[in-house]
């Protein structure tokens, strides 16, 4: 039996940034009710599935109450690996410490160096992001970084790459193609394809993992014949990490995910 994830907004579209490329921009929605948060972990923890995950995704899911976390842990906890996707912002101390202590992987959105990330995600942002990191390192949170690829730093494989594979100490990063809302920030497939090759060839190792084309392939320096031929025919591509939903391989949802490796290059 497949895998099934649930994936909770607690707090809706709520966030503390304004990151340009985001379709949530200006939405707010209050926090998620106790009783239905409740509920709803239990109908998904009764479900026979073999392998569960329960994600917290937003908006900025910290903005919730810190009870939302507590409860998802309390009633989650050992039956389903917990994940959470944050800008990093609001990380404390003690969050950071609950976090390490119940077994949460954190995502952190992280779109480069300093320059390359605040030119999108606001002034700050990466400032922000790197103190609830090093919280997260200091108290041995398992974490990992997403970086959104636009306009803004498309053209900057190797330098983004590099920025957080020295900067940082997790060996996992995702990457993911911007498509909008505003048109002046999505990259192109062509784009996409080059930023993903150029990064993916320097001093890490790609993971085996299905290829948009159902074969199974090492990427290196670009995408085998055949899955140049699927992506070009939206085929399905698949995750590489099992908490986040397989999606069909369109603009608005391709993903390709790598793992690093320490080495220097």
């Amino acid at each position: 039996m497949q895998p099934f994830s649930l994936l909770l907004k607690p707090d809706g579209a709520s966030c503390n940034l304004r990151c340009r490329y985001c379709f949530y921009n200006g939405k707010k929605e209050g926090t998620m009710a106790e009783e239905v948060l409740e509920q709803t972990l239990q109908t998904y923890l009764r479900l026979p599935f073999f392998d569960k995950g329960v994600a917290l995704q937003g908006g900025e899911p910290l903005i919730a109450p810190q009870w939302v976390l507590e409860r998802t842990a309390a009633l989650a906890g050992g039956r389903a690996a917990l994940s959470l996707q944050t800008n990093g912002s609001l990380i404390t101390e003690r969050l950071a410490a609950f976090l390490a202590e119940t077994g949460w992987l954190v995502g952190i959105s992280l779109d480069g160096p300093k320059a390359l990330n605040d030119a999108v995600r606001g002034n700050g942002a990466y400032a922000a992001a790197a103190r609830g990191i090093r919280l997260l390192e200091r108290t041995g949170a398992d974490y990992n970084l997403l970086c959104v690829v636009s306009k803004a730093n498309v053209a900057h494989p190797l330098e983004v790459y590099r920025h957080l594979r020295d900067s940082f100490s997790t060996r996992h990063h995702q990457y993911i193609e911007c498509t909008g809302p505003l048109e002046e920030l999505a990259v192109s497939g062509e784009e996409w394809e080059t930023f993903f090759a150029h990064s993916s060839t320097n001093g890490h190792r790609t993971t085996r993992r299905q290829s948009p084309c159902g074969c199974s392939t090492r990427y290196s320096r670009s995408l085998c014949e055949e899955c140049r031929r699927c992506a070009r025919n939206r085929k399905p591509a698949v995750t590489i990490w099992s908490w986040i939903a397989t999606v069909p391989y369109t603009r608005a949802t391709s993903t390709y995910a790598t793992t690093c490796a320490s080495g220097t290059s």
